[in-house]
């Protein structure tokens, strides 16, 4: 039987996907995405060390900020705690957007 109050993106979700994910795998997640931007500030900074701040700066703002106003607020994970936290993470920061533009990129 099929629900219809529930779009075709969320009813994929719940037969095919997860709908809370554990700490661990939370600190997991962001301890891999965070690693990944010390190790291409510290190489950048091998080249020159000013390359190393800008690199680790445009990262930590892209993670943290640019990429939950662009994409997080759009996804169905919006106030909840999906594989890195930042669902909820992007809840402090902006409002709820429109699940159906997860995924286009700049609307």
């Amino acid at each position: 039987m099929k629900n219809e109050n529930i779009s075709p993106i969320e009813h994929n979700l719940f037969n095919n996907g997860t709908e809370k994910y554990s700490l661990s795998t939370v600190i997991i997640e962001n301890t891999m995405v965070f690693s990944w931007i010390l190790t291409g500030a510290y190489v950048c900074s091998a080249l020159f060390p000013v390359f190393g701040w800008i690199y680790l700066i445009f990262g930590f703002s892209m993670i943290l900020f640019v990429m939950r106003l662009l994409v997080c607020r759009n996804c169905y994970y919006y106030g909840k705690i999906c594989h890195t936290g930042w669902g909820k993470l992007s809840s402090f920061l902006c409002k709820k957007g429109d699940m159906l533009k997860f995924g286009v990129g700049f609307t």
